[in-house]
């Protein structure tokens, strides 16, 4: 088998093991609410306030992917508390009801 072939034959196997690993996770979908969801000050300290989004869980997580923070939010404006992670970017997903509402970035400064 020539060189090039081989290569080609073992990142079409990654290929089939990375779809293979995505098709076992969990699926959640997206639904994008418009501006139903507001998330401020942004960047901030390390405070953040989530409107709408009561009954819904927040979910934050570091750039390695760690989860930082997660919990349902009990009233419809929700506070999180950042101030004592690292300064930087982290992601936030809101989930009600298995889909993502909103997803996005916040930034503690």
């Amino acid at each position: 088998m020539k060189r090039t072939h081989l290569i080609a034959a073992l990142l079409l196997g990654l290929a089939s093991l990375t779809t293979h690993a995505q098709a076992t996770e969990p699926a959640l979908t997206v639904n994008n609410p418009g501006d139903r969801i507001h998330i401020y000050p942004n960047p901030s300290h390390g405070t953040f306030y989530f409107n709408g989004v009561k009954s819904s869980v927040i979910e934050v997580v570091d750039l390695l992917g760690q989860r930082v923070y997660s919990a349902e939010a009990t009233s419809d404006r929700y506070p999180i508390d950042l101030s004592s992670r690292a300064k930087g970017i982290y992601s936030y997903r809101i989930i009600n009801d298995g889909e993502i509402m909103q997803q996005g970035k916040v930034v503690v400064e």
